[in-house]
């Protein structure tokens, strides 16, 4: 943990031990660090001290935000180093109905640690250790999960409270490549159907950091797959199983194998929700065949996204774009003008990462790719040439005045505007200077010289 981090908890733990409690690190950031990996979040759980007490005490030592108040948390920022830490009061929790939102939540500040672990999902997150002492408090067999690489649930009776807890058990067995106990699986397995109780916002976010930390997501979905989740959760991508292609491009099989190749294999630094999402869903129209899938696979995407993913319109058109565009790159000559126009059409960076991974991960002989390879460097290269030429250079304002009295605002100034950008995307001309003699050529085609 960084030293500014511990600085800062320490701080948090000092004040509250100095006021008859104490602060314990809990559940992933506990997970996190025997596993070696930097913690991204920082949870605390402070016992012995009321919660009106905390929050003045915690006002002393940093910036309070109160956006998880009613579930007994404050953010607390450090006014120096800027870290924020999540600072809670152990809490009971009471179902009351099937929805996620259907809990009665008391906070209870002089619960024991060991009943307050028992309310998490997981043994390797249901790990407590006290601040100042370093101790690990361990009721459930968490670290022995850890070095043997288990995802056990806690508690049977009170685990299917939440159905996103299926979910986080996919998730984390990827990404950290652990296995799933039998009877948690058994447990996930008989309850898959409640997951449709889940609202798509939180489904989203369980999806996204499979795709964006598992460093194999596919491990995920043949999990979903073997749980009976997929056909509910995915239906439009388990059946991709039954479309065969042809061997002699696609050694790996059928549609649904190739998919999970393609979420594969960018290196987890490389990945973008978009990219991986486009990847899951690049050949989805395949299923009504091959020929123009792409059209069928962005309607898939418009259709499936806001139903269980997200409403979100700008992530929903760029990962459409991405699918639409993704067959683009195959085939034909390399050229600055060709290069411009699909740059002015879609993020060409992010097709290049995604054609990439279409085509180099389904296992070919490496010695038939060498082309493709050349193929997508010189795509590359020409871009970082022409970056800065994309964007249109001629505007409205660019007009002279005399012209701009004979053009009254409409569609024949758009007609112009789009006639000097295609120039422009056919490489006539890449700076100002000559784009304006090129608009005057355009304008005089239309109205004569003046």
């Amino acid at each position: 943990m960084k030293s500014e981090s511990n600085e800062f908890i320490i701080k948090i733990a000092e004040t509250c031990r100095a006021n008859l409690g104490t602060a314990y690190k809990v559940g992933g950031c506990v997970r996190d660090e025997l596993l070696g990996i930097e913690p991204k979040d920082i949870d605390l759980e402070v016992f012995g001290i009321l919660p009106n007490k905390l929050q003045s005490l915690i006002e002393s030592i940093g910036t309070i935000s109160l956006c998880g108040q009613s579930f007994g948390i404050l953010k607390v920022t450090d006014p120096e180093s800027k870290i924020t830490v999540d600072v809670g009061i152990p809490r009971k929790e009471q179902s009351i109905g099937s929805s996620h939102k259907d809990f009665i939540i008391n906070s209870d500040c002089n619960m024991s640690v060991e009943d307050a672990s028992d309310r998490r999902d997981f043994t390797i997150n249901a790990l407590y250790q006290n601040v100042l002492s370093n101790e690990i408090l361990d009721f459930h067999g968490g670290v022995s999960d850890l070095h043997a690489g288990i995802i056990r649930r806690v508690n049977e009776s009170r685990f299917m409270e939440d159905p996103l807890r299926i979910l986080r058990a996919i998730q984390f067995a990827a990404r950290f490549q652990f296995v799933i106990e039998q009877n948690t699986f058994n447990l996930l397995k008989n309850n898959i159907e409640s997951v449709t109780n889940l609202p798509s916002e939180r489904i989203f976010d369980e999806i996204s950091k499979l795709l964006l930390k598992a460093p194999k997501p596919s491990y995920g979905f043949h999990l979903m797959q073997e749980l009976g989740l997929l056909d509910i959760l995915f239906p439009e991508i388990s059946v991709l199983q039954f479309v065969e292609q042809n061997p002699e491009y696609h050694p790996e099989g059928n549609v649904f194998n190739h998919t999970m190749n393609v979420i594969d294999w960018l290196p987890l630094e490389n990945r973008t929700i978009q990219l991986q999402l486009a990847g899951l869903y690049h050949d989805s129209g395949k299923l009504y065949g091959s020929v123009k899938h792409e059209i069928r696979s962005v309607e898939i995407v418009q259709e499936e996204f806001p139903k269980k993913l997200t409403n979100n319109k700008d992530l929903i058109n760029s990962v459409s774009n991405l699918v639409g565009h993704h067959m683009q790159l195959y085939g034909g000559q390399v050229t600055r003008g060709r290069v411009k126009r699909l740059a002015a059409k879609t993020d060409l960076l992010s097709l290049l990462q995604l054609h990439a991974a279409d085509k180099f991960s389904r296992g070919l002989d490496p010695s038939l790719l060498q082309d493709e390879i050349s193929h997508l460097e010189e795509y590359h290269e020409v871009f970082m040439q022409i970056q800065d030429e994309v964007a249109p250079l001629i505007h409205w304002r660019d007009v002279p005045e005399e012209f701009n009295n004979l053009l009254p605002a409409g569609p024949i100034r758009s007609k112009i505007l789009k006639e000097v950008y295609e120039a422009q995307l056919d490489d006539k001309f890449s700076t100002k200077e000559a784009g304006l003699i090129e608009l005057n050529k355009v304008i005089t085609k239309y109205f004569g010289a003046i």
